[in-house]
């Protein structure tokens, strides 16, 4: 499962759209979208809002990601 999917899953894990999802973080609904559809990732910053706020680690995230 890559990053984009894991997002989705934790976001409806917690019952919130991706319209919620970019309020908490700040950012555009499509942004929230690029990055579910596997075209972008967040700043660092968001993602450690993103790690923070869902309980998971950056590794959790991204472990499939690398090669």
């Amino acid at each position: 499962m890559n990053f984009s999917e894991k997002l989705i899953r934790l976001r409806k894990r917690e019952g919130i759209s991706q319209e919620e999802l970019a309020s908490y973080l700040e950012v555009s609904r499509q942004a929230v979208s690029r990055w579910e559809s596997c075209r972008g990732y967040p700043e660092m910053e968001k993602l450690l809002y993103l790690c923070n706020r869902y309980g998971v680690t950056m590794n959790d995230l991204f472990c499939e990601e690398v090669p």
